[in-house]
Formats: structure tokens, C-alpha cells, sequence
């Protein structure tokens, strides 16, 4: 376990999901110090940029991750700044560069600092996404003042991927006050120089990172002795290193570089040496496929070739065989078939006399049963239309009751009612028949219209002469003062006098005239109240003739509605009679003693009988069939028989050849393998070369490499 020192030193380094590494844990050296060595370009800056120096100020921007410069300046240095001409910067480190680069990622970086009053966390979580403008970041400090004490911190979920800010704030609430969170670097860094640097502000700590960022440049991770600017830097940083460490260090990164350069050169030979191998490989490969594999394949096809003659001319015979058997067969059947054919057209002559028996037989009840069927269908139609006739008959004379009942009775009362005390329309509505009443009512409502438009003219006469009377008597009286108003005087008053009496007698006698005139109109409509005793009812009652008039027009409808349902009655009762005299014409027409279930019986058990006795109409082109099919296969007996010859007989010669290209091959074969022998050496390891086969089958899979290989460049 590492010496607790006096002041904060780290512990470990880590990295979690963040550049190139899933997780790393470093653990530091006995003081604190973190060395890495390895070849130019391993990583090294790249992985102490991870840290430093980030981690001491909370910085982000681009200086952070790139070699420091104005080394003689440090004491001037402020906040680093962002600079576009810079390609490293924070999310580069985060997401990583090149092929392994990441689209959109979580990491944390973060490293354990102790001593023997407490322990100290310092890191940062961020999250990016490559595209998108948002980039939260977040700094945390975690301060125990018990330095032996387990203090876990959880950046990560089961599956490795890094948690956001929200998630690594519930994930480690266990810390309590332990830890504090921040959004921005300035408040990260004003946080660690006075709580866990001991500065007294965040400027100070700023001066640290700007010399941990020579620690971080190519300056010393390239093992370069010049250490000026590093002496410059680290006064200002923290006491000074042994000197003979520092060479130390830059002595190993000098043996990393030499060894490097004496493996490269192991390199470079080998590889020459390799590509000597393979030269010699390729061109005698090329040798060998013109001498030895180029003929061998072409005997080798040769003899496949006439083993395929075999294969296909054994396949042909199997073939014909197979259909020399059918055929066979097939003429067999054929043979037999035409034998049965002209067997049953010799025994189908007097089926032919018994078929036509049966025929006639069920045509003449077929034509009895459907003259039957259609009587009985026409005799159900008409009792059909005739109940159908009486159904209407029934249904008029309900409604002809109906109306006489409903209708007429109550408004034939109506008038009677009406014609109490009225003896001339009791005498028209006290007739029989509604005929008759609505007849003599119309009759008396156009008489008595007349007579009360002359009796009520009368009446108007009778005041006019009133009227005339009152004015003669009225204008007598003026003319009475005109008078005595123009004679005026003694002289003059024998005149006033006769003229007064002249006055009195000629209007006098004029309204005596208009009296006349008026009994004259009153004895004319006395003697029409005794010629119609109606009247005087009918001028009391205004309205008397139009509801009179209504009544009538109401008994004209249905006396109207009534002869109209008479009509149609005697209309059904001669159409019943005409559909009763069709039901009697038609069952005379019919047979009673016929029954229609027997007769479809007979037809149904006859055309059983005819239809067992089948005569076959085709027969004789059956048989030219049969005898056509049956010269077919004869044919083609004949012909496969003459194919399964000629196929053995290229077997035969097929054979013959192929003993000559087998003592070919061998041959070839054999010395195919010694020179494969002796190509063994210069073969390539991973290419397995022992038999021609393996030769012939490589070279077809070079075929370009091995043509291109000239074998006269190698020989001489």
C-alpha cells in the first residue's frame, strides 16, 4: 500500500468510455508520477491530455489538448481560449478520430488524489453528439476527509455505457455533501484551488495547467534531452525532479527507438527474402503448368470426356429400356383393347332395337305428365285468380257497408234533422233512394237560391222606395220654407199660400205613388214566404244554403263512391263467372284416371333400363384409334431397339480409347509429383501443394499471377 504523504497526490487515473479506451485504470507511482513510454505515435500525449491538463483547471478548450507554446511567458499566462486552427479538441478526445471513431458518446475522466488527511476526486463527464449544437458538460469534486475509507464512485451503467448528468447525480447521492457538481468550468476551477489546491483563487490554479501543458507536449514525450523550457516550467509548478530520472526516462525512450530501428531492418530482409521465395515459386509454377499440368489437363479431359460417352450412352440404354418396357405394355393393352372394341360392336346391333323401344316409351308419358302438369298448373292459376276474385268481391262489399253505415246513414240523418220544420226539403230528403235525395236536393238548393236572391232584391227595392219617401218629405219641407222665405209681406201672402198647398199636394201625391210601389214589392214577397214555407227559416239562418250546399256535394260523393263500388262488384261477379266456367272447361280437358307419381315412376324405371344398354356411337373411330396406336408402338419397338444397339456400340469404343489416356495420365502423374518435390521449399506455407491435382486446381485460381511469371527470368 502507498505512503500516505503530507499533501494531496494521486492515486489512480481513469478513464471511462472516453477516447479510445471503454475503461482504463492507471494507478500512479510512489510520489504521485505518472510515465509513459512507447513509440512515436503510440498515444502517449494523446492519453495525458485525458487528464492534464484538464483535470487541474477544468479547462475544455483546444489549448488544453495541444502542445503548449511561449514557454517564456508563463507567468503571463490566462484562460485558455478555443482556436479554429487547432484539429485537437475536446469532443476529437472524447469521440475518438479516424475509422474507430464514435457518432454520439457518455465518458468521464476523472483521477483519486490522498494524503493523510483526506482523499480528493477531480474529474469531469460530458456528453456529444456529432451534429448536434447542445454539448453539456459537467465537473464534479468529491472531498472525504477520511482517507482509508472506501469512497466509490459510479460513472457508468451495466452495460458500460457512461450515465448522463442527471443519472450520475441519483447514481452517487449516497456521497452526500461529499460532492459537489458544476456546470461551468470557472466554477470548477475557483472550487479546486481553494478547497483542494489551497490557492486563493482560481488565476493562480490556471498558471498550474498552462505548465502541465509542457508536461503534456512532445517536448519530453518524445524523449528529447532539451529540458530547458521544462526546468522553466516546473519552478513554477511543483518541487523539482531528481535530475537522474529524468534522464532515466529519456535513456528508455532512446532503447525503444533503437530497438525499433534494428526490428524494422529484421523487417526489411525477411520481407525480401520472402518475395525472393515467392518469385522462385511463381515462375516454376508456371513452368510446371506449361511441361506437365497443361498436357495432363488436356488428357485428363480427354478421358472424362469419353467416360461422359459411357456415363451418357449406359444412361441412354437405361433410358430405352425403360421405354422399350412401356411400349411393350402399351402395345399389349392396345391389342387387347381393339379386340374388346370389335368384340362389342358385334353386340351392340340388337341393343340399338331395345334402346329405341324404351325411347318411345318414355317420350310418349313424358308428353302425358307435362300435358297433365300444365292443366294442373293452369287449373291452380285459375282457382287462384277466382279466390282471388272473391277476396275482392268481399273486401267492396265490406267497404260498400262500410260507406252506407259510416258515411251516408249518418249524413242522411244529418238532413232530416235539418229539415224538421222545413216541409219542402223534408219532402226531398224523406225519398228512398240516396239517388233520388241527392237528385231533389240539388233541385231545391238551386230553387231556393233563386228565390232568396229575388226575395232579398225585393227587399233592397223596399228600401230604396223608403228611402224615396223620406226624401219627398224632407224636400217637401224645404221647399215649404223656401217659400216663405221668397213671399214675404201682406201683398204677397195669398200667393205664399196657394204655392204652400201646391207644395203639400204634388209631393203628397208622389210618395203615395212610392207607397204603392212598396206594397207592391211587400205583397210579391209575401206571396213567395206561402209559396215556400222554407224561406222564412232560410232568411233567418245566413248560413243555412252553404252548409245545405256542403251536405249535398258530401252525398254527391258518396252516392258517386257507391255506384262506383256497384260497378266493380258486377264487374268481379262476371269475371267469377268466366273463372268458373275455365276451372269446368279444364277439368273436363282432364284424365281423373291418371296419376302423375305413376307415370314419373315408369319414366324414371324405363330410362334406368335404356340407360343400362349403352351403345357406344364412337366405336368404329375407336377402333381406327386403336389400330393407329397400335402401328405407333409397333414403330416405336422397333426404333428404341435400334438406339439401345448404337449406344453399346459406342460403349465398346469409348473403352477402347480410354485404356490408351489412362497410361497418360499415370505418367503425367507421376512425373508431376517429383517436380512438385522439388518445388516443396519455395511453396508458401499456408498453400498445400502434394498432388497435381492440388497444382492444377491452384494454377486455375492464379491463373493471371502464374501467367504473368516469366520462367526464363529465373533460369537464367
Amino acid at each position: 500500500m502507498m505512503e500516505l504523504k503530507e499533501h494531496l497526490t494521486p492515486v489512480s487515473f481513469h478513464l471511462r468510455s472516453f477516447n479510445k479506451y471503454r475503461s482504463l485504470d492507471l494507478p500512479a507511482a510512489e510520489n504521485g508520477n505518472l510515465t509513459l513510454i512507447g513509440e512515436n505515435a503510440a498515444g502517449k500525449t494523446t492519453l495525458a491530455n485525458c487528464f492534464f491538463p484538464m483535470l487541474i483547471d477544468g479547462s475544455i478548450a483546444t489549448p488544453s489538448f495541444n502542445s503548449a507554446k511561449g514557454t517564456d511567458k508563463l507567468t503571463q499566462t490566462g484562460n485558455p481560449r478555443n482556436s479554429a486552427r487547432e484539429s485537437r479538441n475536446f469532443e476529437s478526445m472524447l469521440l475518438g478520430w479516424g475509422s474507430g471513431a464514435m457518432k454520439v458518446r457518455t465518458g468521464y475522466s476523472y483521477m483519486r488524489l490522498r494524503s493523510q488527511k483526506r482523499q480528493v476526486i477531480l474529474g469531469l463527464g460530458a456528453h456529444r453528439a456529432v451534429g448536434e449544437i447542445r454539448k453539456p458538460t459537467w465537473w464534479f469534486v468529491v472531498i472525504s476527509n477520511r482517507p482509508d475509507a472506501e469512497l466509490p464512485l459510479i460513472t457508468t451503467r451495466t452495460d458500460g455505457t457512461g450515465l448522463n448528468e442527471a443519472e450520475f447525480r441519483e447514481a452517487n447521492a449516497g456521497l452526500g455533501n461529499q460532492l459537489r457538481l458544476f456546470n461551468q468550468a470557472i466554477n470548477y476551477r475557483e472550487y479546486a484551488a481553494t478547497q483542494v489546491y489551497g490557492f486563493t483563487s482560481g488565476e493562480s490554479l490556471g498558471k498550474l495547467a498552462a505548465v502541465y501543458r509542457l508536461l503534456a507536449s512532445p517536448i519530453l514525450t518524445a524523449g528529447n534531452a532539451r529540458f530547458t523550457p521544462i526546468r522553466e516550467a516546473l519552478k513554477h509548478a511543483q518541487e523539482g525532479i531528481d535530475p537522474q530520472i529524468i534522464q532515466q526516462v529519456a535513456d528508455s525512450q532512446r532503447e525503444v527507438n533503437r530497438t525499433k530501428g534494428v526490428l524494422e531492418r529484421l523487417k526489411q530482409a525477411q520481407t525480401r527474402l520472402q518475395r525472393m521465395k515467392k518469385e522462385i515459386f511463381w515462375r516454376n509454377l508456371n513452368h510446371i503448368r506449361e511441361t506437365t499440368l497443361i498436357p495432363y489437363s488436356r488428357v485428363r479431359q480427354d478421358h472424362e470426356k469419353k467416360q461422359e460417352v459411357i456415363d451418357q450412352a449406359r444412361q441412354m440404354i437405361a433410358t430405352v429400356q425403360e421405354q422399350l418396357q412401356l411400349v411393350t405394355t402399351s402395345l399389349t393393352q392396345v391389342t387387347e383393347q381393339l379386340r374388346q372394341l370389335r368384340q362389342a360392336k358385334a353386340d351392340q346391333q340388337s341393343i340399338v332395337v331395345l334402346r329405341d323401344q324404351y325411347q318411345a316409351q318414355i317420350q310418349s308419358l313424358t308428353k302425358q305428365l307435362a300435358i297433365y302438369q300444365a292443366q294442373q298448373k293452369q287449373l291452380k292459376k285459375v282457382r287462384a285468380q277466382l279466390a282471388e276474385v272473391v277476396q275482392q268481391q268481399a273486401a267492396l262489399t265490406t267497404q260498400q257497408q262500410a260507406v252506407q253505415e259510416q258515411q251516408l246513414r249518418p249524413l242522411l240523418t244529418q238532413l232530416a234533422t235539418r229539415a224538421t220544420d222545413l216541409p219542402e226539403l223534408m219532402d226531398v230528403v224523406t225519398e228512398v233512394e240516396p239517388t233520388d235525395v241527392n237528385v231533389g236536393l240539388a233541385d231545391y238548393i238551386r230553387q231556393m237560391k233563386k228565390v232568396l236572391t229575388q226575395y232579398q232584391a225585393d227587399e233592397r227595392a223596399k228600401e230604396r222606395v223608403s228611402r224615396d219617401v223620406q226624401i219627398v218629405s224632407e224636400m217637401r219641407e224645404t221647399l215649404g220654407q223656401r217659400i216663405d222665405q221668397r213671399l214675404q209681406g201682406p201683398l204677397q201672402g195669398r200667393v205664399r199660400k196657394d204655392l204652400q198647398q201646391d207644395n203639400v199636394d204634388v209631393h203628397e201625391a208622389g210618395a203615395a205613388k212610392m207607397n204603392d210601389q212598396f206594397q207592391e214589392i211587400l205583397a210579391k214577397q209575401q206571396a213567395a214566404l206561402r209559396a215556400h214555407p222554407d224561406l222564412k227559416v232560410i232568411l233567418d239562418q245566413a248560413d243555412f244554403l252553404s252548409e245545405l250546399g256542403q251536405q249535398q256535394r258530401s252525398l254527391a260523393q258518396l252516392v258517386q263512391h257507391l255506384a262506383d263500388l256497384s260497378r266493380q262488384l258486377e264487374s268481379l261477379a262476371n269475371t267469377q263467372a268466366l273463372y268458373e266456367q275455365q276451372v269446368d272447361d279444364v277439368q273436363a280437358q282432364m284424365d281423373p284416371d291418371f296419376d302423375a307419381q305413376q307415370a314419373q315412376d315408369t319414366i324414371v324405371d324405363t330410362q334406368q333400363r335404356r340407360d343400362a344398354l349403352v351403345i357406344d356411337t364412337q366405336i368404329d373411330q375407336k377402333i381406327a384409334q386403336a389400330e393407329q396406336a397400335q402401328h405407333q408402338f409397333e414403330r416405336e419397338q422397333a426404333k428404341l431397339s435400334n438406339q439401345q444397339a448404337q449406344a453399346e456400340g459406342r460403349i465398346s469404343s469409348a473403352k477402347e480409347d480410354m485404356v490408351g489416356l489412362r497410361d497418360q495420365l499415370d505418367q503425367l502423374e507421376t512425373d508431376g509429383q517429383a517436380i512438385l518435390q522439388t518445388l516443396a521449399p519455395y511453396v508458401p506455407a499456408e498453400t498445400p501443394l502434394t498432388t497435381i491435382l492440388e497444382a492444377l486446381a491452384f494454377v486455375q485460381q492464379h491463373r493471371s499471377e502464374v501467367r504473368n511469371s516469366d520462367y526464363a527470368d529465373i533460369s537464367d
